[in-house]
């Protein structure tokens, strides 16, 4: 699907790669640090009724990331912006938006979303040169060179799902307006609740602006041509969240720059309806390991025991919105994504299958295989030595109807060819319910997958 060249390849293609004795016992003793004790204490904070919920932009949103920043802070971290934080841009949901195709009024959210927009009030028919339109499947448009060296002002991509966009490709086309026609349209990517919802990730560029839109396949009465585009947007309203990032150097002058990161999302849905929607799983659990494993990290580092590769620690907002917290970092990465070697994406972690797991844990790896297959290998190898996890690959496969591969953090580094995994513990009855809190979670089984990440990203960054 995407490969990484250079480096990465040289890193995971090592043959019958395995821990010496003396490297897996200094990684022994590192994890049996790993403390259910003080994970139980993050989540108490982040899934308290104080955070409500945790939704982007918000002040319960704002609590967790000076939390997070806080225990940063108290372990010592190593920052790459000031006091740990990445913060971005976000629109709020606009209620009155309505696009007209040959006349047919299709309405915001449930016949089409956009994402793009910098000026706060503009009539596209005023824009849009419809008599230059032109209509072109996706998998055409990336490879059809027309695209790369014409500006056209503005194009019709047929596309079976927004989640297969790269909008750095998109960006890099220039075109002032594209009209996605989708096959499988799904109006959460745009909107979830009936108020406040956040639509857009990053601001466009006042300069040379770039307008998306996303059209429901079955709201179309014809599939012909559609030769007569007119758009009305309302103003928009801005707000800013932030990612916290932080790293622990790696030992050797030369290797520490390259980079693995531990990554998970730490904002939820905030309240519905009254409700509040603590998360306590979806994604207090994997949000935690993460403190936990950057306090263990950083502890191997003052003992000067770490290993050769640097650790980036990021909490990525947003994700809950359509991933919009990765989505900004790939596309203003603090460290280069051509020094990333790889990501480990920890999202909810803290339940327990009791079908599966009546006498051994298990965990969903999602997309070890996806880029290079050597990293998938190594990867087993290193679980097989250091974890009693059942590795589970059910919500692996492409055809999957849940698609996962696309529905986390993990995916914004994927898609940037970054071998990657999406460590998942599993659904369950509470998810993205008001339900989901701390008393249902199970700490032996979050303490046995972060083991697991520690262990993955100790051996890859040797």
């Amino acid at each position: 699907m995407f490969f990484k060249v250079g480096f990465v390849i040289g890193l995971f293609c090592t043959s019958n790669f395995i821990f010496t004795q003396g490297e897996i016992n200094v990684a022994k003793k590192y994890a049996s640090k790993i403390d259910s004790i003080k994970i139980r204490e993050y989540v108490s904070i982040l899934a308290s009724d104080s955070l409500e919920g945790r939704d982007t932009s918000t002040e319960g949103q704002k609590k967790a990331a000076a939390y997070i920043q806080k225990k940063f802070r108290e372990f010592g971290l190593d920052s790459l912006s000031t006091g740990y934080l990445q913060q971005f841009l976000l629109y709020k949901k606009n209620k009155s938006a309505i696009l007209y195709f040959n006349k047919l009024k299709l309405n915001f959210p449930e016949d089409f979303g956009f994402y793009g927009f910098y000026d706060s009030d503009f009539i596209a028919e005023n824009d849009v040169d419809n008599s230059l339109i032109k209509v072109v499947a996706w998998d055409k448009f990336k490879k059809d060179k027309f695209y790369l060296n014409n500006q056209v002002n503005s194009l019709i991509i047929t596309i079976n799902s927004y989640l297969e966009v790269d909008f750095n490709l998109i960006k890099s086309r220039k075109i002032k307006n594209v009209f996605f026609i989708c096959k499988f349209y799904n109006e959460s990517y745009f909107t979830k609740y009936t108020d406040g919802e956040l639509t857009f990730s990053t601001k466009a560029d006042s300069k040379n602006p770039q307008r998306l839109f996303f059209i429901n396949r079955k709201k179309l009465k014809e599939k012909k041509v559609l030769n007569s585009i007119q758009v009305k947007i309302n103003p928009l309203d801005e707000v800013l969240s932030e990612n916290l990032i932080a790293y622990v150097e790696g030992s050797d002058s030369l290797l520490k720059k390259e980079f693995l990161v531990i990554s998970a999302h730490y904002d939820h849905l905030g309240i519905k309806n009254g409700e509040i929607y603590n998360g306590a799983d979806d994604n207090g659990s994997g949000t935690s390991a993460l403190i936990e494993l950057a306090r263990i990290f950083q502890e191997a580092k003052m003992n000067n025991e770490n290993p050769k590769r640097s650790i980036l620690f990021i909490c990525f907002t947003g994700e809950e919105h359509g991933l919009f917290g990765s989505e900004y970092y790939s596309q203003h990465p603090l460290i280069s994504l051509k020094n990333t070697v790889a990501d480990f994406n920890i999202d909810m972690i803290g339940r327990k299958d009791s079908e599966k797991e009546k006498s051994q844990f298990s965990v969903y790896i999602i997309g070890s295989d996806k880029i290079n297959y050597q990293f998938h290998k190594k990867h087993e190898e290193i679980a097989k030595i250091n974890s009693n996890l059942r590795l589970d690959y059910k919500y692996n496969d492409f055809n999957d109807k849940e698609k996962l591969y696309y529905r986390s953090d993990h995916y914004n580094f994927a898609k940037n060819g970054i071998p990657s995994i999406f460590y998942f513990g599993g659904f369950h009855a509470d998810y993205h319910q008001p339900t989901d809190d701390i008393e249902k979670l199970n700490f032996t089984k979050i303490k046995a997958i972060s083991e697991l990440v520690f262990f993955t990203a100790w051996g890859f960054a040797l």
